[in-house]
């Protein structure tokens, strides 16, 4: 199937056997107007468009005429006929701009935009006067159960919440919507073992990436944010100020002050690591040869990158370093984040990476004060 630009419809190949056991080929058009869905056949693809392309003429000559015949009835109110028709889509994108889109911070506007993209393309087309709250129900209820339901939900339900307040509609439909739930599945660290495992398993370009992310608890994306001038040697600290998304690849600002911080190191994490190798990787190319180790290796109840900052967090504390300076290193606003979410109990053995933390742990005794 050849689906066109929103609202333009699709083209599917289609085959009909006929009585004789021939086959007829032929292409079949669909497009939603009004909320109907309206079906063309052609021989070919090419007629087909043409087809389809005579159908949203004629829907863009009703909607004109209507809003004539809207602005001929009260001529003295032009801007109420136009709010009469407005579209879900129309007001989203005006209420992104004017209410959103510069009054959060820089980090969460890539994925913002995304999500307010999926919610157009889904309801964009409704008249914002007349969406139904089972309409939106039936929306929410198609989703999968994620993290990304709830957001889409939030959006929808902010923007029609504002066009209450604004007095564009009478009631925000959204709040009879029940909204989506979902358990968030709990990640855990590396256990001692696998790490091992890991890193034998991986080539050596992307196990020194697997030491690295361990040995700093870093986010992926504030690793592929980092450049060689990041990191001082003189006094052992790495500085991370900036993350790059991982879908646009646009570098921003931390989500919280708390991840604008010093994440400091022992030596040894640069025969790990070269140094020269900073900002060479991809998100991608770290995912798929991570994901390539896990799955040979059967591992569950894991992250593919976030594990490694589980992994740093539960190692740190294995060896006794103080909550507060984990919490500091990882950048959590919350130290209830860091004890709760972070910490996991390891079973007892040895591999390079707890080596390493221990060779941290003196240089963090020897710089900073903690008990």
């Amino acid at each position: 199937m050849q689906k066109l630009k929103y609202g333009n419809g699709s083209i599917s190949p289609r085959c009909r056997k006929r009585k004789d056991g021939t086959e007829r080929r032929y292409y079949q058009g669909r497009i939603y107007i009004d909320g109907e869905q309206k079906t063309v056949y052609a021989n070919t693809q090419a007629e087909c468009y043409v087809k389809l392309k005579k159908l949203r003429e004629e829907r863009e000559k009703v909607l004109a005429q209507r809003l004539l015949n809207i602005e001929g009835e009260h001529c003295g109110n032009q801007s109420e006929s136009k709010q009469r028709f407005r579209t879900f889509g129309e007001w989203l994108d005006e209420w992104a701009e004017q209410c959103k889109v510069g009054k959060q911070k820089e980090t969460y506007t890539p994925e913002f935009r995304r999500q307010v993209a999926t919610v157009r393309a889904a309801l964009g087309k409704l008249i914002l006067r007349k969406i139904e709250p089972l309409e939106l129900q039936r929306y929410f209820n198609s989703l999968p159960r994620s993290n990304t339901a709830v957001k889409k939900y939030d959006i929808v339900n902010g923007c029609l919440q504002k066009a209450e307040d604004f007095g564009i509609i009478k009631r925000n439909p959204c709040r009879a919507v029940e909204k989506p739930t979902y358990r968030k599945q709990k990640r855990r660290a590396f256990e001692l073992a696998e790490q091992c495992e890991i890193l034998s398993a991986l080539n050596e370009r992307y196990a020194a990436v697997f030491f690295f992310l361990c040995g700093t608890g870093l986010r992926v994306g504030e690793f592929l944010a980092l450049t060689p001038a990041n990191v001082d040697f003189d006094e052992n600290f790495i500085t991370v100020g900036a993350s790059k998304d991982i879908k646009t690849g646009i570098v921003v600002e931390p989500k919280t002050e708390a991840g604008i911080r010093k994440v400091y190191f022992a030596d040894s994490l640069f025969k790990a690591f070269d140094v020269q190798t900073l900002g060479t990787y991809t998100y991608y190319g770290i995912k798929k040869a991570f994901n390539k180790v896990f799955k040979r290796l059967k591992l569950s109840g894991i992250s593919v990158t976030h594990s490694c900052r589980h992994t740093f967090a539960s190692l740190l504390y294995a060896v006794g370093v103080s909550d507060k300076i984990i919490q500091s290193l990882c950048g959590h606003a919350d130290l209830k984040t860091t004890m709760d979410t972070y910490t996991n109990i390891l079973l007892r053995g040895n591999s390079p990476i707890f080596e390493y933390i221990r060779q941290l742990r003196s240089t963090l005794k020897s710089t900073l004060i903690f008990d």
